[in-house]
Formats: C-alpha cells, sequence, structure tokens
C-alpha cells in the first residue's frame, strides 16, 4: 500500500488527542490529585508490558480461561489494548522511546497472527466467525497503535499494521456483523440483540476511522458502522423466530427487548451495560474528532448516567452496581466510563460517582480490564465540580428493561430496594419480580450475579431461578424465554409503590404472580404477592440474606455489623421454613487470567431461606415486611390486619402509622385498622399516617392524619367514612396532603 505522506502524517494522531493537547494532559497531572493517580496507574501498567513476554499465538485458544496453561485471546488482547495505550501515552507524556517501542512491538506481534480471532470459532461453529470480540479488541489496539505512534514508527511497520488492521481486523468484522449482503446467516449477526453487535462493530468503527484516508474502503466501512451502532441504539426489541438449533441456541419465541429504554436503562445489566459505553465511546469519540459529526446522545446519555445513579449504592466508601443479570459482585462502572459521561454532559452527579470510585482503581474483584487508564486521563477534567446526587424520585422505573429503584437517598444511612421484572432471555436471568436491598452500606438482600461462564455452577445455580428473590413452584422456577413486566408504579412525599406481573416466565406454571413493593415513609418496604396456579400448588418464597440470621419472635433478623433487617412474614398465618445451600456472589480476581479449578476454589456457600404455606393452595398471598434498622432502634408494632379476601399490615412507629393493603378478590376493599377504617376500589394501597399526641393506635381513640398515600389501580379511597380522594377512572396513583 502507497504510504501518503505529509498530508496524512499531520493527521495522527488526531483520533483521541492532538499533539496540542499532551501539554494539557501534564497539566492536570500536576494539578490534580486524581490525574496523578490515573498517572501512577498508566505508570504501573507500562512497567508490568515492560517485564511482560510478547503474546504467542496458540492454537486452540480456550472459551473463557479453561485448563490449566490454556488462555483466552481475549482476556490476553485485553491486558495487551491495556499495555500499548499506556505505553504510547506515557511515551508521548514523556519521551521515553522504550514505551513507544514496546507499544508497536506488542501490535506487531499480533500482526504476525494468522487472523484475529480464535480458532474455536472456525471449529466449534457450523457457520465459522471471522469477527468476534476477539477481533475487535486487536483492532482498537492496532487503531490507537497506529494514530498515537505514527510518527515514530518507520514506513515499514505503518504498513505492516495498516494492512493486517484492514484485512484481518475492520473487513473481517464488517462483513461478518455490519454489512447486509456479507452479514453471517445468524439471529445474533441478523439483528442487533445485544452488546455483542455494538462491541463488534464499534471495533470495527475505530479501525476504520484510523484508515480513513489511507484506504479505499474505509469510508465505505465507515458509513456501515455508524448506521449499524445507530440501529443498536434505536432497536425496538423482538422475538427470536423459529430457526436451526444449531444455528442459534435460544428457543423459539425468546423476547429480546430494545437495547435502551426510554428512561435510559440498558437491559443486559450494568455490566454489559459497561462494555457497550467503553466500546462505544471509543468508536464515537474518535468519529466525532475526525467526521466532525458527533454519535453520542446527549438525552439519551442523560438518562443512561441516571441509571447507573439509580441503581447504584455506596458499599463500604465506595460505588458498587446493583449485580443483576450476569455481573460479578462488587462491580461499578469504569472511571473510563463516568469520567467521559461527566466531562462530556457536564454532569456533576457522575463525576461525584467518578470521584466516589477512587478505591475501585486498585480493586482486584472488579472488571479492572474495562478501565483503561489511558482514556480516563484523556477525558477526566479536573475542573468540573462533583455534586453528589439529592432528592432522588421515591421510585424511578425503567420500563421496557423492567428495573425500578425505591431509594431514600445516596448517603451512608439510607436505603435502597431495587426490584427486576423485565427479560429473561441472555445476559438476563430468569428471576422476573426479584430484589435487593441496601442499607447503611450493607447489601442484607442479595442477588447471586455469575460466576465464570465456563463453570458449571453458572448454568446449575447462578442463572436459575433458585439464586434469585423470586417464588418456586413445586420447586421449579422461571424459564429463559418470556420477560416480565412492569405494570405500574407511582410515588411521591412518603409513599411509592412499583407493581410487577412475573408470571409469563413461568410458562404456565402459574395464571397470576403479581409482586407489589411499597415503600414508605422513605424508610422501609412491604411486599404484597398474589399466585394463582390452576391447581392446588406448593408455593416457596426465596429470600438469600446475607449477614447473621435469627429467627426472634419479632420476625428473621438479619444483621451485618450495625446494619439490620427485620423480615417479618404476615401471610401466610401458617408457614413452614428451612435453609439451604446456595453461593455467595462471586468476587472474582479479575486482574489475574485464572484457570477454571482456580475459580472454582473461590467459590463460597452461603444459607438461603426457602418458606412455604403449611397447606398447598391454587390462590395464595404472601405479605412481608421488610424494615431496616441499626441495632438499638425501636422496633414497630407490626400488626397483621384481614378482612375475607382483604390482606393488609400495620406497622405502628409511635409518632407514624403505616398501613399496607391489597385485594385478591373482586369487589371493593373494606378493612379496619387500629388507626380506622380504610375503603378503596385499588387492587392495592399504602397509607401514611401522622399521630396527634394522644392514645396509642389499638388502645382506642387515636387520632391520625393521613399525611400522604399511593394506590393501584383505584378511583376512590375513604378513611374513616371520609372521602380523601377521588377521580373518574381507575388509576395508579400517589398523593400528599403536605408539601414532600
Amino acid at each position: 500500500m502507497a504510504e501518503q505522506t505529509s498530508e496524512i502524517k499531520s493527521l495522527h494522531p488526531g483520533m483521541f488527542f492532538k499533539k496540542e493537547d499532551i501539554r494539557r494532559f501534564r497539566d492536570n497531572c500536576k494539578k490534580d490529585a486524581i490525574a496523578a493517580e490515573i498517572l501512577h496507574r498508566i505508570r504501573n501498567d507500562a512497567d508490568k508490558a515492560m517485564k511482560s513476554p510478547l503474546p504467542q499465538w496458540s492454537a486452540r485458544w480456550e472459551f473463557d480461561t479453561g485448563s490449566i496453561g490454556q488462555l483466552n485471546l481475549g482476556a490476553v488482547a485485553t491486558e495487551a489494548f491495556r499495555f500499548v495505550t499506556a505505553t504510547a501515552l506515557l511515551y508521548l507524556l514523556e519521551g521515553n522511546e522504550q514505551y513507544a517501542r514496546k507499544a508497536v512491538d506488542i501490535t506487531l506481534t499480533y500482526c504476525s497472527f494468522d487472523f484475529w480471532t480464535s480458532p474455536r470459532f472456525f471449529i466449534d461453529y457450523r457457520l465459522p466467525w471471522r469477527g468476534t470480540l476477539e477481533t475487535r479488541i486487536i483492532c482498537q489496539i492496532a487503531a490507537c497503535c497506529y494514530d498515537w505512534l505514527y510518527d515514530f514508527m518507520s514506513f515499514e511497520e505503518r504498513d505492516r499494521i495498516r494492512f493486517c488492521l484492514a484485512y484481518k481486523g475492520v473487513q473481517p468484522l464488517i462483513q461478518d456483523w455490519a454489512d447486509s449482503y456479507t452479514r453471517l446467516p445468524l439471529i445474533s449477526h441478523n439483528k442487533p440483540w445485544g452488546n455483542w453487535w455494538s462491541v463488534s462493530i464499534g471495533g470495527a468503527g475505530i479501525g476504520a476511522l484510523a484508515l480513513l484516508g489511507e484506504h479505499p474502503l474505509a469510508e465505505r466501512w465507515l458509513k456501515l458502522c455508524k448506521e449499524g451502532i445507530e440501529w443498536f441504539f434505536n432497536f425496538e426489541g423482538a422475538s427470536v423466530p423459529k430457526v436451526d438449533p444449531e444455528l442459534y441456541q435460544e428457543p423459539e419465541g425468546t423476547y429480546y427487548p430494545q437495547n435502551f429504554d426510554s428512561q435510559g436503562g440498558y437491559y443486559e445489566g450494568l455490566n454489559y451495560l459497561e462494555g457497550v459505553l467503553v466500546n462505544m465511546f471509543l468508536f464515537t469519540e474518535p468519529y466525532k474528532n475526525i467526521m466532525g459529526e458527533d454519535l453520542f446522545s446527549p438525552d439519551l446519555m442523560r438518562k443512561v448516567c441516571d441509571f447507573i445513579l439509580y441503581n447504584s449504592v455506596k458499599v463500604n466508601g465506595s460505588m458498587r452496581g446493583i449485580n443483576f443479570d450476569d455481573c460479578r459482585a462488587g462491580f461499578a462502572n469504569s472511571a473510563t466510563v463516568t469520567s467521559l459521561l461527566a466531562s462530556k454532559l457536564r454532569h456533576e452527579g457522575m463525576q461525584w460517582y467518578f470521584k466516589s470510585s477512587r478505591n475501585n482503581f486498585n480493586d482486584k474483584s472488579l472488571f479492572g480490564f474495562m478501565e483503561l487508564p489511558a482514556f480516563t486521563l484523556i477525558w477526566y477534567d479536573p475542573d468540573l465540580e462533583a455534586s453528589d446526587p439529592q432528592n432522588p424520585q421515591p421510585v424511578k422505573v425503567y420500563p421496557s428493561v423492567g428495573w425500578a429503584s425505591m431509594r431514600s437517598g445516596w448517603g451512608g444511612g439510607d436505603v435502597m430496594l431495587g426490584l427486576k421484572c423485565g427479560a429473561t432471555a441472555g445476559h438476563a436471568h430468569p428471576d422476573a419480580g426479584s430484589f435487593v436491598l441496601y442499607y447503611k452500606e450493607k447489601c442484607l438482600v442479595m442477588d447471586a450475579g455469575c460466576c465464570g461462564y465456563e463453570m458449571p455452577e453458572q448454568n446449575q445455580y447462578y442463572q436459575n431461578s433458585i439464586a434469585h428473590n423470586v417464588a418456586l413452584v413445586y420447586g421449579k422456577g422461571q424459564t429463559k424465554r418470556l420477560p416480565g413486566e412492569i405494570k405500574s408504579h407511582a410515588g411521591v412525599g412518603e409513599c411509592a409503590m412499583v407493581c410487577a406481573n412475573a408470571a409469563a416466565p413461568y410458562e404456565g406454571m402459574l395464571d397470576r404472580f403479581n409482586r407489589r413493593v411499597l415503600f414508605l415513609d422513605r424508610k422501609y418496604y412491604v411486599i404484597l404477592d398474589e399466585l394463582e396456579s390452576k391447581e392446588a400448588s406448593a408455593f416457596e418464597w426465596l429470600l438469600h440474606f446475607d449477614g447473621k440470621l435469627e429467627n426472634t419472635d419479632k420476625g428473621f433478623l438479619v444483621t451485618q455489623d450495625d446494619a439490620r433487617l427485620l423480615a417479618k412474614f404476615i401471610e401466610p398465618e401458617q408457614f413452614l421454613y428451612h435453609l439451604e445451600k446456595g453461593y455467595r456472589p462471586m468476587h472474582e480476581d479479575l486482574s489475574a487470567l485464572q484457570t477454571a479449578e482456580e475459580k472454582h476454589a473461590c467459590l463460597e456457600e452461603i444459607d438461603y431461606l426457602r418458606l412455604k404455606p403449611a397447606v398447598p393452595a391454587n390462590r395464595q398471598a404472601f405479605v412481608t415486611v421488610l424494615y431496616p434498622h441499626s441495632s438499638g432502634d425501636t422496633l414497630p408494632v407490626i400488626r397483621s390486619i384481614r378482612n375475607g379476601e382483604c390482606h393488609g399490615v400495620e406497622i405502628d412507629r409511635g409518632s407514624a402509622v403505616e398501613i399496607a393493603v391489597f385485594n385478591t378478590g373482586e369487589s371493593s376493599l373494606s378493612i379496619a385498622s387500629s388507626a380506622g377504617v380504610i375503603e378503596t376500589d385499588a387492587k392495592a394501597a399504602g397509607i401514611v399516617f401522622r399521630k396527634a399526641s394522644g392514645p396509642a393506635c389499638g388502645t382506642g381513640g387515636c387520632s391520625c392524619e393521613v399525611a400522604s398515600f399511593v394506590m393501584e389501580s383505584g378511583s376512590y379511597l375513604k378513611f374513616n367514612g371520609k372521602e380523601l380522594y377521588r377521580i373518574p377512572v381507575k388509576e395508579t396513583v400517589a398523593y400528599s396532603f403536605h408539601k414532600a
């Protein structure tokens, strides 16, 4: 390929920064402590690279890490990407040519490989894959080395990298994924069903940008990548058609929702959102710099920031994400992602997240390979103020992906419950209706997350309903095909509710599974469950707790340091329970390559609670109070209230009383509590009362005033005969009688 000299040479570096930006990076490291920390991390990666041997080809790269001594090309290349970007950027910052030489040598070694795909994709698949996640990573390596070290390399080195990037990297990815004329006839390749699509096409895009003006097909490749990424972000969801099972493993009818919903939720969870964003930014940022068009959608990304914030908590002083789906324990969105979101959007909350995750830089249990320190330094803006989020919505719902967050705040003493009732396919789990609960920076009700994909426990336990806080029917759970849904939600002031329909994933075992979660006084939660099957069934209710469990006269008590959770089961009145062994969320050391045997040794057994009614029935109500508190706190008086098919609970906390009720029948609800008589045509309601000085509830003459309420599918609410609220049609609403 002929060298185009001065005109092209002047464009490099230009994908992520220009030569004049190097001084700004140096100045940031001198004036800002966090930038200096990032530089220290870059130096550590560079020093490790200098001591590491060059990569070697293997005739059989394993799926994950497999047997002892056999590594995964993707994992090896990911580490190499850190090495190349660290050594190349350090050379530009400090001028040490040994670093540049190492980056070029690593890249040229990959150029010596016959192809940038594991042979397993030619051997294990009926239709060979030419472009994969591994191909994408090596494209990123070659593109950054070519752009950042263009002036350092010789003519022959540039020519070699340019040729291999085009024909071993970009073209195979384009042919397999982006070009409708050559795209593989596989379900995974024909529609943008999830992260693999965006990651692979994004990898081709960065390679095409590096070759723009230097390869005759680069402009066409770039157009296809742009169209593919836009389709990914606008994909509206679809069901898997009937296909040859050898070509696709998901059964016919498996539903994949839109990738991003209207509120910015991503259905594969926070871990895979991270992978999507990292690889998207590695394409969209240089595309903007070179082409002048910003593919980054500010409106969507602001919503994504909220999705990250609403589904993350502080644990022991550092941010951690809810580990729904295939997400490891201890996960946090990387500094690479949060620094760019903060700086591009001028998002002070995301800057707070970024700065609240400083301790994560060296945490071995995180997805460290998704934090690319060189890009963190490039994108970090030390001049942007950080501001912690304030005044959260009492319930925040991501409707298409089926996530809901109910929290009091982001501080050390706040509570948070995350609910999931959406897709069960792909990296999502069969866990519609499951929830987690955090209090005082402790996870008291947990999700199992995942383990190594090659480990048998991944399918036998982690991707099974028994690993989640759902219901079982005769010991059986959900399938990975049909989704649950969040039917309705409302919240204001001290009251919030979310109603989820989790019946569909049980594939006919259940005619009804409605799970309603009430958030009362922004302090605690009441779960109202309604299950129905065609014949008498042995329903089970699962609770995966983390901490010491005691069965006390107040209820089950979970203790973890000073954080405590009272789990009080109101319905059924008589139940059986036992503890069963499961696995703790896996804290995998992702800073090192581990074999399957080494990973298995990291598994830790842990108890979880299985509770069932004493007598099987075809209809069953479960009413559960989850009351977080600290040691020494006065626990409330909790009373069961019931009237026929109206079930409820009254929680008397002295100065306030809350009542949660729901109706499994067809007539309107009328139920008497110590505070008074409640009447409504709603399916469920939660009411917060404030008590004036006077007799305690239950002693007669109680003086309670309604402060706020929430009701599902109702048109009126009465208390002691007084109409508090009426509307013409039934709706799910929340109302406060004073300023929230």
